[in-house]
């Protein structure tokens, strides 16, 4: 497996909460909506193998629901489960994931005489967005609960390319999420005897 997607498997496990505001949810029934599913096969994951020192090899399937309202909000439904394994030590993780993602309408604002762009989101993740486990010990790692982060970017807008201003970001956390606090990488080599 590729770093991008060692990457994407840990930002999606700290990606993590609820439904907070109902406008997050979106109105009525969606105007889009997508259903995908993916197998990975057993492949060398080349970031975790370098980082750990030892070999690493990454599996997984899952599937999601994508939701788009006529608001621009939207709700995905995700469960995956991936196995973390390395043949040098024997060991091997198991992480599992069912949430629910959920992203309010995207808000710009364009200020002409300042020439800056405000960028604010607004995402709240809910379940269980990242359970690490392994036989014989039991659960390592369990992020359950929500959490929502409100984020806004201040861009300046004049040159040729845009250069961030400020960037704000507060995190509400309800119920257990350690992973926001550990370095999953690290946490990731430990557990695998690294």
């Amino acid at each position: 497996m590729k770093r991008f997607g060692t990457v994407s498997l840990l930002v999606m496990g700290l990606l993590v909460g609820t439904l907070a505001p109902a406008a997050l949810a979106g109105q009525g029934k969606p105007i889009e909506r997508e259903k995908s599913t993916f197998e990975q096969p057993l492949e060398r994951d080349d970031f975790l193998s370098d980082v750990c020192g030892i070999e690493v090899y990454v599996e997984g399937s899952g599937r999601d629901t994508f939701n788009l309202f006529e608001d621009g909000s939207t709700v995905v439904h995700y469960g995956s489960t991936f196995i973390v394994h390395s043949p040098d030590t024997g060991e091997t993780l198991y992480r599992t994931e069912a949430a629910k993602f959920n992203a309010a309408p995207e808000t710009e604002v364009f200020d002409p005489e300042a020439e800056t762009l405000t960028v604010s989101f607004d995402e709240t993740f809910t379940g269980l967005p990242a359970k690490w486990s392994k036989r014989g010990e039991g659960v390592l790692l369990r992020d359950a609960g929500w959490v929502r982060f409100q984020q806004t970017v201040v861009l300046d807008v004049s040159g040729p390319e845009p250069e961030v201003i400020s960037f704000e970001q507060t995190v509400t956390v309800r119920g257990p999420h350690p992973e926001l606090e550990t370095d999953v990488v690290a946490f990731i080599c430990d557990a695998l005897g690294a």
